[in-house]
């Protein structure tokens, strides 16, 4: 072969190394491009999701706020979603602020109302954000959140509702004393002192349980059954669950007091104190020596607003004064009345003795036990099939 036809030869093949190498460095770069956008697309992917689960936790969040302190009336106190202390539990490095220089998060919540015309069903009308309390009085409410992170927003909504403790306190107990029950004493009153106001609409009789002695009988009246030495306790008629979550519900909103000088002095709350002092919820759980002295001479709550007043820690409590009180009554120490006329409305528990001494009265009322049911927000939870993710809105 001659010399330059093997230098063709070489051309030809410097060439061809040429066009591999440059193919190899288009390659290479689509390479990196593609790693690229897989990057960004896997963090975009990642963001999306974090916002979301991120919006989710907000959402749990802003039920506990409302139940907390559901806003019934437009005077009530509004719940105030704390937006940086929320934040605080989303370290930026992992949760990067958005991009779009909107909020982390927002809470809204407002009323879904409805046109309610006699005789015709209800229609909805177009919600309204400045509506920031439960209007039309249904027990639900709109809760909207909107999350963001990094380049990412998430903004989802759900019809949520309040719902109301349920005692499942047994009805036609008018007094049950772990104790005996005692009338006896200087001025022993007129007889009987535990009798029927309203009795149970289910046409059961109204019961009146001592652990002990019933002493004398007739302090109960003659349509009322007395079961003396029972060995029921009162575990079997408010259990301790029952005391627990009231006494949670009760601290979460200011109703738990040391003193009983601290409940009497405590102000009027729209929900669970609508007259103050010992009207509505309240717990005093005072040292087992102390002496809970409640005296008044006015009527405290009502038949279609009940109480339920929980004396704990053994200490006695000592009912005077011409006081009606409506609601239910529960102590674990000794309850006396031994001055003035008190009158209990409902039915009167205690761990101990029931001494119903000077001129009293316990009358049972259906309607305190069967109301209660609707006096204290429990809970609030998303209402079946109206969560929805929405379009996030922007400023």
């Amino acid at each position: 072969m001659r010399l330059r036809d093997r230098g063709s030869q070489r051309g030809a093949g410097l060439v061809l190394i040429i066009g591999i190498i440059a193919a190899l460095a288009v390659m290479a770069s689509s390479v990196v491009i593609l790693s690229g956008n897989v990057q960004h697309n896997t963090y975009r992917d990642r963001m999306q999701k974090t916002a979301f689960n991120v919006a989710e936790a907000a959402m749990d969040a802003g039920m506990y706020m409302l139940a907390f302190e559901w806003p019934f009336t437009a005077s009530h106190v509004q719940p105030d979603f704390d937006e940086d202390a929320f934040r605080d539990q989303y370290p930026e490095d992992e949760f990067p602020a958005p991009e779009n220089g909107e909020p982390f998060v927002t809470v809204q919540y407002y009323d879904n109302p409805m046109s309610v015309a006699a005789g015709v069903p209800s229609t909805p009308l177009p919600p309204d954000p400045s509506v920031t309390w439960d209007a039309n009085g249904d027990n639900q409410l709109w809760l909207v959140v909107q999350v963001g992170v990094g380049p990412s927003t998430t903004r989802i909504q759900s019809l949520v509702e309040v719902d109301f403790l349920e005692s499942r306190l047994p009805r036609g107990i008018a007094l049950f004393s772990e104790g005996d029950i005692d009338s006896s004493g200087v001025g022993g009153g007129v007889m009987p002192k535990v009798a029927v106001e309203v009795p149970p609409s289910s046409g059961d009789a109204t019961s009146v349980y001592a652990g002990g002695v019933i002493a004398p009988a007739d302090v109960i009246a003659s349509n009322i059954v007395g079961f003396a030495g029972t060995t029921k306790t009162l575990e079997d008629i408010f259990p301790t669950t029952l005391v627990d979550t009231l006494a949670i519900i009760a601290e979460k909103h200011g109703r738990y007091f040391e003193t009983v000088d601290e409940a009497l002095a405590s102000p009027v709350d729209p929900i669970y104190s609508p007259q103050g002092g010992v009207s509505g919820l309240t717990v005093i759980n005072a040292a087992p020596a102390e002496t809970v002295r409640i005296t008044a001479n006015t009527v405290v709550n009502s038949e279609e607003h009940p109480g339920l007043l929980m004396v704990l820690g053994g200490g006695q409590l000592e009912l005077r004064g011409n006081m009606h009180y409506y609601g239910t009554i529960f102590c674990e120490g000794v309850v006396s009345t031994a001055a003035g006329t008190p009158t209990v409305h409902g039915m009167l528990l205690t761990m101990a003795t029931a001494d119903l001494n000077g001129t009293c009265n316990v009358l049972y009322n259906d309607r305190c036990i069967v109301e209660i049911d609707d006096e204290y927000p429990d809970l609030v939870q998303q209402v079946p099939n109206t969560w929805r993710e929405i379009q996030p809105v922007f400023d």
